[in-house]
C-alpha cells in the first residue's frame, strides 16, 4: 500500500470495525505498517487520525503535555486545554498517542504500584487513563526496534488486550504499529508469530511525486522551495527523490522523502549551502542537485528568442520552467498592463508546450496559486488549443491545476 493511501484505509477500517456488532473489543486486529524509514508511515497514522477525527465530528487531541501558570495542560494545536477537561468530557475528543516502546520501561506502560486502603494496584499514566475513556489511537511506533523481552511482553498485552497494565482502552481506540524490515533497517528485529499474528499486516511502498508534493503543498504552501519538485519531476526515472542505501548500516547520507522535505524547507528559509544539500540527501544525489540549481538561464534571451529554448540543455530546460513560472507570477502581482507584459512570457509557453506538454503543466503547477488561475484563463482566451491540450497532459500525469 502507498503511503498516500493509509489515512483514508485508516478511516475505512476505524469506522467499519467500531460499527461491527460482531467483533469483540480483543479481537479488532490491530495494524502493523512496514515499510522502510522515511516513507512518511508516521505522518500518514496522524493524517489518518484526523481522517477519523472529522468523520466523528470530534475535536483532535495529538496528545502532548505543557504546563502554565494554570497548571498542566494539553496542547491543541496552537492552543491548550486543561487535562481535566478531557477526562471530564471525554466523548468530545479523538486522541492520538504517540507510543515509542524503546522510549520507556515497561512501568511506563502499566503504571506504578500504589497502596489505597490496604490494597496494591497500578496508578495508570496520563496517556492510559485517557484512552480508557475516550475515543482514539495508540501509535506504537518503531515496534521493530524493541530486543528486550520483558518489553515485547508489554506489547502483547497492548495489541491483544488493548490494556495497560490493568487500564483497559475503550472501545473506540485503535491500536497502530510501525516498524521496519531486517533489509531496511540494522536495528530492526523479527517479531514473535504469535504477536504478528494478532496484526493486521501492511507493508507499505514510498509514496508517488504527486502525493509528495501535495503533502508540502498542503503543509507547507509559499514556505518551500519548489526546485526541488522540479529537479525531481525532470529525474523521475532516476528515483532520486527515495534511494534506500543495500547496507543497513552506514554513515553516509541518503535521500528520502523525510529528507527532501526538511531541504526544501531549509533552502526556502535560505540555507543553500551545499554542506547543508549533500548533508541531508546525500553526496550522489546532493551533487546532481547542488548542478541542477547552479544552472543559470538567460530568460531575457529566451523571452526575445523563445526558438532557443529547444537548443537548451536538459537541465536548463527545466530550470527555464522555474525562471518563466516566476515570472508570470510576478507579472499577476504588479497587476499592470498585464496584456502587454505577458506577450513574450506567452511566445516562450507556448514555444516549450510544442516540445513537451510536461513543461507547461509543471509551470502552471508551481506558479503562486492565484495567478496560476488567472493565466489558466488567460490561456483559454488567447491559446484555447494549448489550454486543452495541457488540461489533458496535466491528467495524464495527475497533476491537478487550480480551478
Amino acid at each position: 500500500m502507498k503511503t498516500e493511501e493509509l489515512p483514508e484505509f485508516l478511516n475505512r477500517y476505524y469506522q467499519n470495525i467500531q460499527s461491527s456488532n460482531v467483533i469483540r473489543q480483543a479481537e479488532k486486529p490491530a495494524i502493523l505498517l512496514l515499510g522502510p524509514q522515511g516513507l512518511g508511515k508516521s505522518t500518514a497514522v496522524h493524517d489518518g487520525a484526523r481522517l477519523i477525527t472529522n468523520e466523528l465530528k470530534l475535536e483532535f487531541i495529538n496528545l502532548k503535555i505543557s504546563h502554565s501558570s494554570s497548571g498542566w495542560r494539553l496542547q491543541n494545536g496552537e492552543s491548550s486545554i486543561p487535562i481535566n477537561e478531557i477526562l471530564e468530557n471525554p466523548d468530545k475528543y479523538f486522541v492520538l498517542v504517540d507510543l515509542r516502546l524503546t522510549a520507556h520501561e515497561p512501568t511506563d506502560i502499566s503504571g506504578y504500584p500504589k497502596e489505597k486502603d490496604g490494597i496494591m494496584f497500578y496508578e495508570p499514566f496520563l496517556w492510559a487513563s485517557i484512552l480508557s475513556r475516550s475515543r482514539g489511537i495508540l501509535f506504537i511506533d518503531e515496534l521493530t526496534n524493541e530486543t528486550r523481552p520483558d518489553k515485547i511482553s508489554v506489547a502483547y498485552q497492548l495489541v491483544l488486550d488493548k490494556i495497560a497494565g490493568f487500564t483497559a482502552f475503550s472501545k473506540g481506540v485503535l491500536v497502530v504499529a510501525a516498524g521496519n524490515r531486517p533489509e531496511h533497517s540494522a536495528s530492526a528485529n523479527l517479531l514473535p508469530t504469535p504477536l504478528i499474528n494478532r496484526f493486521l499486516l501492511l507493508d507499505v511502498t514510498q509514496p508517488s511525486l504527486s502525493a509528495w508534493y501535495k503533502y508540502m503543498e498542503g503543509n507547507y504552501s509559499g514556505m518551500w522551495d519548489k526546485r526541488s519538485y522540479v529537479f525531481l519531476m525532470a529525474f523521475q526515472s532516476e528515483n532520486y527523490i527515495m534511494r534506500i542505501p543495500t547496507e543497513t548500516e552506514s554513515l553516509e547520507q541518503y535521500p528520502t522523502h523525510r529528507s527532501w522535505t526538511m531541504l526544501s524547507l531549509s533552502m526556502h528559509s535560505g540555507l543553500r549551502d551545499e554542506e547543508v544539500i549533500l548533508g541531508l540527501i546525500g553526496k550522489e544525489t546532493g551533487t546532481k542537485f547542488k548542478a541542477f540549481i547552479d544552472t543559470r538561464v538567460d530568460l531575457d534571451e529566451l523571452l526575445s528568442h523563445p526558438e532557443k529554448f529547444k537548443e537548451l540543455s536538459l537541465d536548463s530546460k527545466y530550470m527555464t520552467i522555474m525562471l518563466l513560472a516566476a515570472k508570470i507570477s510576478k507579472i499577476y502581482s504588479s497587476g499592470k498592463k498585464m496584456k502587454e507584459k505577458l506577450k513574450a512570457p506567452d511566445s516562450l509557453f507556448v514555444e516549450m508546450s510544442e516540445e513537451s506538454k510536461e513543461f507547461p503543466v509543471l509551470i502552471l503547477k508551481i506558479m503562486d496559486p492565484q495567478a496560476q488561475i488567472k493565466y489558466t484563463t488567460h490561456l483559454g482566451r488567447v491559446y484555447p488549443k494549448t489550454i486543452s491540450e495541457i488540461n489533458v497532459a496535466a491528467h495524464n500525469v495527475r497533476l491537478e491545476l487550480k480551478k
